[in-house]
């Protein structure tokens, strides 16, 4: 895994659209992520115990930190303003990007 990833909580029931949008969104960038359904009890206290009430909810998680992202929009907003510096297919990944919207 890089030293980059993500913690995601999300929803598998009831569906979540969001949440399906968001992990397209993060394989598009081609991100790793670990996901936390909060149909299981242990992840929804966890996800419960930090106040949230919606999900998708992101988490940047590097070797040093654990940071708050946000939900869908949030998240899609960071990655367009920090994903793209040093990337030389960056019209292939915006062509990806659309097609999601």
């Amino acid at each position: 895994m890089s030293d980059k990833w993500f913690v995601i909580y999300t929803r598998s029931e009831p569906h979540c659209g969001w949440c399906v949008k968001l992990k397209q969104l993060l394989s598009v960038y081609g991100y790793e992520y670990f996901e936390k359904d909060i149909k299981e009890d242990r992840y929804k206290k966890e996800f419960l115990g930090q106040g949230f009430k919606y999900v998708p909810q992101v988490f940047l998680n590097t070797k040093m930190t654990n940071n708050h992202i946000g939900g869908y929009d949030t998240t899609k907003d960071y990655l367009r303003r920090n994903f793209f510096t040093g990337h030389t297919n960056q019209d292939e990944i915006i062509k990806q990007l659309e097609e999601l919207e």
